[in-house]
């Protein structure tokens, strides 16, 4: 994967090249086609253009999703409450590169909620 193209330009061009190979189109920009020579030779992924994550102690930001991650993806984290008894756990979802979430662009705020309050544990 390139990473010095810029995002928008990079999204432009890749549109071209799908809607050339949505119209079975045999030009493409390398001259490579598919096996029924068709269709261009192309794989389109979906990728993150920056990290996605949360908000933690700190308004340090947990990276869940590094930025270049194709989709889809899965993965698992474990937070801990802060509290005994406590129901339910705030956080707020950030796309971008800085160390600190409030530097980056807050995209939602979800709540994960237990079925009953249970001790300081990890969610």
């Amino acid at each position: 994967m390139c990473k010095t193209i810029h995002v928008d330009k990079g999204v432009a061009v890749g549109a071209c090249l799908l809607a050339l190979r949505e119209r079975g189109s045999k030009a493409t920009t390398s001259g490579a086609t598919a096996r029924g020579g068709s269709t261009p030779a192309l794989v389109l992924s979906d990728v993150t253009p920056l990290s996605l994550g949360v908000e933690v102690h700190g308004h340090v930001m947990g990276i869940l999703v590094p930025r270049h991650t194709t989709f889809p993806f899965s993965t698992t984290e474990c937070f801990t409450t802060l509290q005994d008894n406590q129901r339910s756990i705030e956080f707020a979802v950030f796309e971008g590169e800085r160390r600190r979430a409030i530097s980056s662009v807050r995209i939602d705020q979800p709540a994960e909620t237990q079925e009953r309050a249970r001790r300081r544990t990890s969610m």
